[in-house]
């Protein structure tokens, strides 16, 4: 349950209205226009600058069957989103990866280098990055766009819970997209919602590749109606934030090593993995392992309910008062 990376509270929507609006016997405005101009308005865009998906997956599987051949390359850190690959691999593009050493600071310098060296033809940055936390600053992705004519992927799943987006330039820069979700900081995972923002000359490649009809009439409703009545999403992504600091500040006092988080998760190294999983079978939850050798002995946990943080902390805690009794 906390291992999704998922938001604790779900999105507050009327179903009642939303119902009234769905024609089960018919198919959605494959355009999308109604969503598109509240997203719109709501993102400070054009809707001439909006590609919608089934989740944000499907946006960046459309995009990069859009924006790059199987000829063609593409670059990304690791440790970071998984998808990024094995999409490229249906692609059968190259993937090249920037590995970092913990604690995982993305190195702009050496994407850089390698960028000049190697051209690729795209480049993605999960940013706050997927699973590490860490953050890019707006200025150094900006330098990027400077000095490079490949198309960037700005992965803002997280964006609603730290870091700073790249919204502001996607007028200035043609090679920019920058992708986003309600999956996480809107709580409506379920329904996969997600889009990309970028210029309209993109957005018409991205959309040559979009399936039709790829959103169906209850998530189109739903999310109109989140749209419609933002302070509970606002007031929850407020609360994750502080509950966030709350167990990173309970961390250090059990001197627990993890990484400084801008996401609604944190990746942080136990004394004893096997000892965690041993407590773990008898929680009301699971956690997130790894079994690269990157992270493999790091786990990843989404920030819960106060009871499910405060459970996840007494485990840890009893684990930490067994490392000193042993």
């Amino acid at each position: 349950m906390l291992e999704k990376n998922e938001n604790p509270y779900p999105a507050q929507i009327d179903w009642n209205k939303c119902l009234s609006n769905v024609n089960l016997n018919r198919y959605p405005d494959s355009a999308y226009f109604e969503l598109k101009a509240k997203l719109a308005e709501t993102f400070g865009v054009e809707s001439s600058q909006l590609s919608l998906g089934n989740g944000s997956d499907e946006v960046l599987q459309t995009a990069i069957f859009a924006l790059v051949s199987s000829n063609d390359s593409v670059v990304s850190f690791s440790p970071t989103f998984s998808e990024y690959k094995r999409i490229c691999d249906l692609r059968g593009s190259k993937y090249d990866e920037i590995e970092l050493d913990s604690p995982f600071i993305p190195d702009m310098d050496q994407l850089n280098e390698f960028v000049k060296a190697s051209a690729p033809r795209l480049i993605i940055l999960c940013n706050p990055n997927n699973p590490t936390g860490q953050v890019i600053s707006k200025a150094k992705i900006v330098d990027l766009l400077e000095s490079t004519d490949a198309y960037v992927i700005v992965d803002e799943a997280y964006i609603d819970f730290g870091g700073e987006s790249l919204l502001p330039y996607i007028n200035q820069y043609k090679h920019l997209v920058v992708l986003r979700t309600f999956s996480k900081g809107y709580g409506l995972a379920a329904l996969r919602f997600g889009f990309a923002i970028a210029d309209p000359t993109t957005i018409e490649l991205i959309e040559s590749k979009r399936a039709p009809y790829n959103i169906n009439q209850f998530t189109v409703a739903a999310v109109l109606d989140v749209l419609d009545n933002l302070a509970p999403v606002l007031r929850n992504i407020k609360t994750i934030t502080s509950d966030r600091e709350f167990v990173q500040n309970e961390l250090t006092k059990l001197r627990i090593p993890y990484i400084q988080s801008s996401g609604n998760f944190i990746l942080f190294s136990p004394f004893d993995i096997s000892r965690l999983k041993k407590h773990l079978s008898e929680a009301t939850f699971t956690l997130r392992f790894f079994d690269d050798n990157i992270l493999g002995s790091f786990v990843r946990f989404s920030i819960g309910t106060k009871q499910q943080n405060d459970e996840l902390l007494g485990m840890l805690k009893e684990s930490s008062e067994g490392r000193f009794n042993d």
